[in-house]
């Protein structure tokens, strides 16, 4: 094998890598029920109770590489609604017509 073919293969992953998050990211903008921006009440462990703006979403694992859930991330607020210094993450389970098969 050659270092050509080599940096060809590699090539081949990281455009592989680019299409799968492009349409993870189409998949979560068309299923996940909470959007990017939207302001939500943080329901996981850490700062359960206070209010999140919604940075990112993506496709959780939860096991046996299995997904049925969304993880969504974001900055947590203060209680005058700016942005604070930490963020957190949540589950959003996926609503049944995905867990289905079905599209909406």
């Amino acid at each position: 094998m050659t270092l050509s073919e080599v940096l060809s293969a590699q090539a081949e992953i990281e455009l592989a890598k680019k299409r799968a998050n492009h349409a993870e990211d189409e998949f979560c903008n068309e299923h996940c029920p909470v959007k990017i921006g939207d302001v939500v009440t943080i329901t996981g462990h850490s700062h359960r109770g206070k209010l999140m703006r919604v940075t990112r979403v993506r496709l959780y694992k939860y096991s046996m590489g299995r997904y049925n859930s969304f993880s969504v991330y974001g900055d947590v607020l203060k209680k005058d609604g700016t942005v604070g210094a930490n963020i957190s993450d949540m589950e959003v389970m996926f609503p049944e017509h995905v867990l289905a098969g079905e599209t909406k």
